[in-house]
Formats: structure tokens, sequence, C-alpha cells
């Protein structure tokens, strides 16, 4: 039996989850970016503890910014060389959601960019790019491959630059599926120098890690006995090595590796990282650039 709760993809869900969830390897948690930001940014609503969860799969993801064609720039050299001339507009979910990653990459670029909050997600944010209402936009990289590469192909939409990926020594480096487009690190220091060690950058790379190295991830109870929990990692590892699987997930998530075993331990545990002072610099851009309150 399905029981569609509202909700019940993101904080509700793992609230409940975090409840009810038996011992038993029966119940299982797949968490995404929104219910990991509200646990970082410490949200009143959240109810729940990663640090009570064991992981068994981690999915990875990327992302991809573009403007309109009607902006006038080619590249990410281009819109950073013309930034002081430049207006924009983002149809966005919110600014605690996953958008919380190219919001806070255009105002560390320092590009003008007005957030429209309401959307439902973020396919009505290219909705309304596509009818013309914001000439900015960012997509995960399935999104992306399948609804905005043929807007690129008819000249209607210019990528910019992706976020990236994240290599085993913890580098950000160019997405394997968009190695033409520079990273943000890269256009961050087209714009401001070499300037990676800047706090708002730390704080962009934790939640690009959070949001997309590992956007999804199925968790089981900590308490779930340890035979069962192997189990689970046993039968994702199996899963991912699939053929069948592979071949599907690349065509329709992208070439990433999901993550299992020790892999994905270390996502979830990069993930937490995130210290107070990074939280409170998070929290006041939030308050001071959107009035938002946690």
């Amino acid at each position: 039996m399905i029981k569609n709760v509202p909700g019940g993809g993101s904080t509700k869900g793992a609230n409940q989850f975090a409840r009810q969830a038996k011992e038993d390897g029966l119940d299982v948690l797949a968490s995404s970016a929104s219910t990991h930001y509200t646990y970082l940014l410490s949200d009143r609503r959240v109810r729940y503890d990663y640090h009570e969860w064991s992981p068994v799969l981690a999915s990875p993801t990327g992302g991809v910014v573009y403007v309109s064609r009607d902006v006038g720039v080619a590249n990410a050299q281009e819109f950073v060389d013309k930034l002081d001339t430049l207006s924009f507009k983002y149809a966005s979910q919110g600014a605690t959601s996953i958008d919380l990653v190219p919001l806070l990459a255009f105002d560390l670029l320092g590009a003008d960019v007005q957030a429209v909050f309401g959307m439902k997600g973020r396919g009505a944010g290219r909705l309304a790019f596509e009818r013309g209402e914001v000439n900015v936009d960012s997509q995960t990289s399935s999104a992306y491959l399948k609804k905005v590469a043929p807007l690129v192909e008819e000249g209607k939409a210019i990528p910019l630059f992706s976020f990236g990926v994240v290599d085993d020594e913890g580098r950000l480096q160019r997405d394997p599926n968009f190695p033409e487009l520079p990273h943000f690190g890269e256009v961050y220091a087209m714009a401001k120098g070499d300037t990676t060690d800047s706090q708002g950058f730390q704080v962009w790379r934790s939640f690009f890690i959070a949001g997309f190295v590992a956007q999804k991830v199925f968790f089981l109870p900590k308490s779930t006995p340890e035979n069962i929990k192997q189990a689970w990692r046993d039968s994702m590892s199996k899963l991912i090595t699939q053929p069948e699987f592979k071949a599907r997930a690349e065509d329709i998530l992208g070439n990433y590796a999901p993550l299992t075993g020790v892999k994905a331990d270390a996502a979830v545990e990069s993930m937490l990282s995130l210290d107070d002072a990074s939280r409170a610099w998070v929290t006041n851009w939030l308050k001071e650039k959107y009035n938002t309150r946690l």
C-alpha cells in the first residue's frame, strides 16, 4: 500500500521517520537536499538527527547555471566581465531550498540577481525561464540534460558554468558531464581572484556538498542490527554494478558514481561538517539578503 503524506518528501517525512522507524530493515528514508539543508541550518521544524541514522547509499548529482541569449553573453568570462552592467531575475523555490547554492554563488560573484520566490520546484523555475519571465536559471544535471540541452542547441539558452564535482581529495573539479564548462570555483576566481579561502566560498562548498555531492541518501536507523545494515549495503553495491542499472542511471542521472560503504559514510560525514562559524555566517546572510529567519 502506498500512502501519500503531504510534506512526506522532506522535513515532515524525516521527522516521522525519526519518530517511528523500526529497526528491522523494512523502514528506510530517502532524504534529499531540502532535508539536509533544514537540518544544517538548525530549522526549528527539524526533529531528526542525522547522527542517529546510517547511510547505505548516497547518490550525487551536479548542476549547471545558464542564461537567456537575450542577456548578450556567450560564456562565463563574458558574464564576469559584464557583471557591472547586467541584472537578472531567478525563479526560486526559496532561499533555504537547494536554490541556496546558486543564490549564494550569484551573491559571491557580485551579480545583480532578483530572486522571485514561490516556485514549486526547479521544473517550475525552468518553465518561467522558457516563458521569458526570468533570464537566469540553474538545474541539476538530470534536468539539464533532458530539458535544457535542447534549448542550448536551439540557441535559446547559454550555459555559463557547472557547480563542479569533488574529487577524492576534496578538491573542486570540472563536472565530467560538462567538461567544457568551468566549475564555480573557476568562475569565482575570474571575478574575485584566488579567494577560495574566504568564508563565503567555504560555506558555499559545504552546502554544495550537502545538496549535490550527497543529494539523495538512503538511511536506516543506526540501531538497526549490523547484519541487516550489511544486507542493505551489499544489495546496493550489487545494484550499482548491474549493467542495466549503470546504463539507465547514466542516461537519466548523468555520469556520477553512486556511493556505498565507506564512501557513503564519508559523504554524509562531510555533509555534517558545517561548523558553528559557517552556520552563523549563512544564517546572517539569509537574514540580511532575503529577510529569512530560521
